[in-house]
Parts: structure tokens; sequence; C-alpha cells
């Protein structure tokens, strides 16, 4: 009996702990608020969130521009940056929150490097200023800007 009753306390101390930890595990943390009109004159490294958005963004754009599916990104692969604002270079609108990258992704078994450069308006809208794979280049998107001149 005495052992059993030391098994329970001891089950019931473990289910507490666990529970306290799953329920610090689950809370949201704060997270920052990002302003999409601040200005970025500077190279900055990115967070995973961003990477992990990136990659999101790189893979519906990709099936759309190539009009691909079953294909696969290398997420060890991605490297992303915020870059600062870019001017397009024939109507003059300003991107902010510039997001430039690249990766490979797998099609057909065969490896395919890429290039996206994003710019985000808040948090569901980006337009896409560049993407680029050998897969077909003459689908290649481009917005001409001005640091590009």
């Amino acid at each position: 009996m005495r052992i059993n009753l030391k098994m329970k306390k001891i089950a019931m101390l473990g289910l507490a702990v666990i529970s306290i930890i799953s329920l610090a595990a689950c809370t949201d943390s704060e997270e920052t608020k990002v302003d999409y009109d601040k200005t970025n004159n500077s190279i900055v490294e990115t967070n995973s969130h961003a990477k992990a958005e990136f990659a999101t963004i790189a893979e519906k754009q990709i099936t759309k521009n190539y009009a691909i599916d079953n294909f696969k990104i290398d997420l060890s692969s991605i490297k992303v940056n915020q870059f600062p604002d870019e001017t397009n270079a024939d109507t003059g609108e300003v991107y902010k929150n510039v997001m430039n990258g690249g990766g490979k992704f797998t099609f057909q078994d065969k490896i395919y490097d890429f290039s996206l450069i994003y710019s985000k308006k808040d948090e569901s809208k980006y337009t896409v200023l560049y993407l680029y794979s050998p897969l077909d280049k003459t689908k290649t998107m481009e917005i001409p800007l001005k640091s590009d001149q």
C-alpha cells in the first residue's frame, strides 16, 4: 500500500510538472511588430521566421511562374537578407521591406538554383521584384530597379 501511495504522488507531481511545461510552451511570446513604412538603408540579416516566410513565398511564386508542382525546395540551401529600399526605375514607386535571397529546389530529379527578390507591403501582401531560375530562363520576372542602372 505504501509503495502505491508513493507512486501516485510521484505520478501526480510528474503530471503537474508536465502541465506547467506544456502551458509555458503554448503561451504566445510577444512578437515584434513590423513597421512596413520604415525606411531601410542597409543590408540586414534575417531571422528564422523571415527565412520560413521567404521559402513559402518562393514555393508559391515558382509554382505560379514556372507552372510546375511536385518540386521540393531545399530549406537548408536558403539564404535571405533584408536589403535597402528599392525604387522602380520606370514608375518611381518605392519598395520597402525588400527581401533578397535564393536557394535550390529539386524538380524531376534535377537540382535548380533560384533567386527571388520581393517587397513586403504588409503582413500578407508582397510584390515580386525579381524571380529567376535556369529551369526556364524565358520566364524570368524582373521589375526594372534604379539600383540596377
